[in-house]
């Protein structure tokens, strides 16, 4: 069932695929989308119970976007999202996240270059073909090769900028706390530090013990019935949310899931998030 925070972030994949559709972030549809966003959250109600009506008294709500919302809210998914994904899929995406590779120079690089990922257009630049291009240069195609390095776009080791990761990481958060077994969830890691890009996701679970069967705790258990151990990978399985099975665009690079559960009550409302008391408290 989607919630709110789906709904917003269907909104927010619209703006980045519409942008690069109509290959400006400034045009009309975009600045829409973005403006119905901000009302649906600053709104303060349950999105998904809204009908055509209430949404359009929402301030930047239009009835294009208020049936877009209601479309995805029973179905799950949006026609015109699912349009968008098959022109721009997730590797092209990614390119649009580097600095220098706005809408435009995007559209005349794969039109003139036919250049559909980052390993394509790494090639591209060292074969000094941007250069050539409408509107680039030497500075600019230096420009975009220093920004793959910087981001660590090469390599087997890519990394992803936080304000891609870190929407991901408040979703798997959410379902995770929704989760009866779980008492609380939180990010840690690079992304807790802020770090300005992540190179995978990094949680910690405390549970306490529970039938639910869409998790599970693997590892020894430890301290009696009210406490559940693991190393890593404590939760396998976990139900997510609509939008996170049907929007590929939102599996930004090699984030994984990854998590860690704590003896709980007693350690619940002391657990630190550095590297050190990691280590101390699960003693690996």
């Amino acid at each position: 069932m989607a919630t709110t925070r789906d709904v917003l972030a269907m909104l927010g994949e619209l703006v980045t695929l519409t942008a690069l559709a109509e290959a400006s972030k400034q045009s009309f549809k975009v600045r829409a989308y973005e403006n119905a966003g901000l009302g649906l959250e600053s709104d303060g109600r349950d999105i998904t119970e809204l009908s055509m009506t209430e949404l359009t008294k929402i301030k930047g709500v239009g009835k294009a976007t208020a049936s877009k919302v209601r479309e995805f809210v029973e179905t799950g998914k949006v026609a015109k999202l699912v349009d968008l994904r098959q022109q721009f899929p997730p590797a092209v995406v990614e390119l649009s996240r580097i600095p220098g590779m706005g809408p435009k120079t995007l559209a005349v690089v794969r039109s003139h270059l036919g250049v559909e990922n980052v390993d394509q257009l790494k090639a591209a630049i060292e074969a000094e073909q941007l250069r050539r291009l409408p509107g680039l240069g030497a500075t600019s195609e230096a420009k975009i090769a220093k920004a793959i390095d910087r981001l660590g776009m090469s390599g087997k080791d890519r990394r992803t900028p936080i304000a891609d990761a870190l929407p991901l990481a408040e979703r798997l958060v959410s379902d995770l706390q929704a989760l009866p077994a779980v008492v609380d969830a939180q990010c840690c890691g690079s992304l807790r530090r802020m770090s300005e890009t992540i190179g995978d996701i990094d949680m910690i679970v405390c549970a306490g013990v529970s039938t639910d069967s869409s998790i599970s705790i693997t590892g020894p258990s430890r301290g009696g019935d009210a406490s559940l151990f693991a190393k890593k990978k404590c939760v396998k399985r976990f139900s997510p949310s609509p939008v996170l099975r049907n929007h590929p665009t939102q599996s930004v690079g090699r984030l994984s899931r990854r998590a860690r559960c704590f003896p709980h009550p007693a350690a619940h409302d002391k657990l630190s998030y550095s590297r050190r008391s990691l280590r101390d408290r699960s003693h690996v």
